[in-house]
């Protein structure tokens, strides 16, 4: 007679004898697997997040779960040991960190980042090369960050020795004044984020609420001919001659490179007007009227007597 052996998975195990009898012995219940406990600081170039730091954990690529941090930086989280590996992320940022989960344990882990850039800066208003006649000028901007938040990053613009704060909106916009002088301007923003890193931009515009100068006109107030010769010399304090417009009577005139000119006249009989008008890149003008007499006829002898 062989000997038969049959058990059943459960909580009895059955043994059947060749004699018929069958023995049921109680089986103990496996002990319940338990999270894991993982708990440490968020921190970034050695130093803590500030608290509400959102801290991710990962199981291939899905987030599993989620906690923020203290106010110290520091963060707990239990981990399922269902999975069997995880990864860390903060601020959606991945630490690098992938750890194995295990059923009780209680696991110190800080997460470390490291930051060593510091926040991107676009200048949207002015552009480079704007034009001004006013010297307080509007800037338009924002302002991003990998890890920090729009409220852990301040923001300052004006220009060299004048900078002032400026504050984000919750989209990381900024916009404020800021006054300037004339001539050719460089406008700074700077920014640093909670971490000390710092960056900066800037934009060149021009600044020129003066009009050019009409500094001579040269020419005779009476000729007897159907022509003369005007000369005259038109500066500015910003613009070069070669960016200045000047016109004699609707007619565009060319400058030499000190600003002068010399133009050719036709008269008629009688009284001439011209004017000549100066305008620079920014669009302040001048204008200045001469008048030239043409007598071009001999004069009339009369005999009365005798």
């Amino acid at each position: 007679m062989n000997d038969r052996l049959t058990y059943t998975i459960g909580f009895l195990l059955t043994i059947t004898l060749a004699l018929g009898l069958s023995v049921p012995l109680a089986v103990a219940d496996q002990p319940p697997r338990k999270p894991n406990i993982f708990y440490g600081k968020a921190l970034v170039n050695g130093n803590p997040f500030p608290g509400g730091v959102k801290v991710s954990v990962k199981s291939e690529g899905a987030v599993i779960a989620t906690t923020e941090t203290g106010a110290d930086g520091s963060y707990s989280v239990q981990i399922s040991p269902a999975y069997r590996r995880v990864r860390f992320f903060v601020r959606g940022v991945d630490t690098g960190q992938t750890v194995e989960v295990k059923s009780g344990e209680i696991t110190e882990l800080d997460l470390t980042l490291e930051d060593k850039e510091g926040p991107s800066i676009e200048i949207r208003e002015p552009g480079s090369g704007d034009m001004f006649t006013k010297t307080t000028i509007r800037v338009e901007g924002s302002v991003s960050d990998d890890l920090a938040r729009y409220d852990e990053i301040d923001v300052e613009m004006g220009v060299e020795g004048a900078m002032e704060p400026v504050d984000l909106s919750s989209d990381g916009t900024f916009s404020g004044d800021v006054q300037v002088s004339t001539g050719e301007v460089e406008i700074l923003v700077s920014a640093e984020d909670f971490a000390g890193n710092t960056s900066e931009e800037s934009v060149n515009i021009i600044v020129d609420g003066q009009a050019p100068s009409i500094d001579s006109l040269n020419y005779e107030s009476q000729v007897d001919s159907k022509t003369t010769t005007l000369t005259g010399t038109i500066t500015d304090d910003i613009a070069p001659p070669t960016e200045i417009e000047v016109r004699l009577d609707g007619k565009i005139v060319e400058l030499e490179s000190d600003g002068s000119f010399s133009e050719s006249l036709s008269l008629t009989t009688g009284s001439n007007s011209f004017t000549v008008t100066a305008k620079d890149e920014v669009g302040n003008d001048v204008s200045q009227s001469i008048t030239i007499v043409s007598d071009t006829a001999a004069p009339q002898l009369t005999i009365r007597s005798p």
